[in-house]
């Protein structure tokens, strides 16, 4: 990661209605809408996606399609420009 950049990373999970093992919701990645880079936040995605292929007690799938918005965030106290994929967790 590129010195002085920050990442904010956000998993919103729920029960999947079709099995209460299985988990579905969201992947947010998220950083500064001033000085933002959405190609970097892309190679970041695809990192943390790659990431997720090795783990051996769980099939996590993250999305390829990918939401791009901006919204202002309290936590953070800036705006932050976001990506936003879809995430199923299962057990395997």
């Amino acid at each position: 990661m590129a010195a002085g950049r920050k990442l904010y990373v956000k998993i919103e999970l729920q029960p999947a209605q079709t099995d209460e093992e299985d988990f579905g919701g969201g992947l947010f990645l998220s950083m500064p809408l001033l000085g933002a880079d959405r190609v970097w936040l892309e190679k970041v995605m695809a990192y943390v996606r790659d990431g997720f292929n090795g783990d051996e007690q769980f099939r996590v799938s993250v999305g390829k399609d990918v939401e791009c918005f901006s919204c202002p965030d309290d936590e953070a106290g800036t705006v932050l420009l976001n990506l936003l994929s879809s995430l199923e967790i299962t057990p395997r």
